[in-house]
């Protein structure tokens, strides 16, 4: 199921950047397309580990879905990223267009154009029969005081080929855990492992909020 792959990855993504976020922050990340049967898929990580995803699509189309790929499915399409970082931080927003042949890529894309960090990201997915499985990892580069330019640095580039060599088993922690993965990883630098922040999954909207919507849509909408 592509569309659930896709969603997985996203979820994924967000988590990851969702690690940054202070008291009532959000990220938010859209993937639309105007040109598909997928409309949209729209992922919400809210401070500290409340995650929600939902996907607007042709039901009608669920064949055709199935049977493309991701730059089929948002072939002209954007991937926008939404941060609201928390305690009254300045708010921003990112938009990309999709051109690349995978998720990943176009999320390295943002990184570049928008965050403007170097940043090593790998992300795996499975299905084991009805249960839906992922894990990943995020490195970024910190700016450095010096003017040595970032794809210089040897230290960079080593720890960007030990994320490559990552496999699925590893990052879904079949019979590894996540501190042997990380010393495996790094055991030549200092490696700090802060407390894990548990993420479940939770929906921001209530009852009043959606009597409010309800009560601003035309009449025609709401029958």
């Amino acid at each position: 199921d592509n569309i659930n792959h896709i969603m997985a990855e996203m979820l994924v993504f967000v988590s990851m950047l969702g690690q940054n976020l202070k008291s009532n922050g959000i990220v938010t990340a859209e993937l639309r397309s105007k040109d598909s049967e997928v409309e949209v898929i729209v992922v919400d990580f809210m401070y500290p580990g409340k995650i929600r995803a939902c996907c607007h699509y042709n039901k009608d189309s669920l064949a055709e879905i199935h049977n493309k790929n991701f730059t089929e499915l948002f072939t002209n399409g954007t991937l926008m990223i939404t941060a609201d970082i928390g305690d009254n931080a300045k708010r921003y927003q990112g938009i990309v267009q999709i051109s690349s042949d995978s998720l990943l890529e176009s999320v390295m894309e943002y990184m570049r154009s928008s965050q403007q960090i170097n940043s090593a990201i790998k992300v795996v997915v499975k299905q084991d029969k009805l249960i839906w499985r992922a894990g990943g990892v995020m490195l970024q580069r910190l700016p450095e005081l010096d003017q040595v330019k970032l794809e210089d640095s040897d230290d960079w580039q080593r720890v960007c080929q030990f994320i490559a060599t990552l496999q699925e088993k590893e990052l879904l922690l079949d019979n590894i855990s996540l501190e042997e993965l990380l010393f495996r990883l790094f055991h030549q630098d200092e490696v700090l492992i802060f407390n894990p922040n548990p993420v479940e999954h939770k929906c921001r909207c209530s009852r009043e909020k959606m009597q409010k919507i309800i009560n601003s849509m035309p009449l025609i909408e709401k029958e």
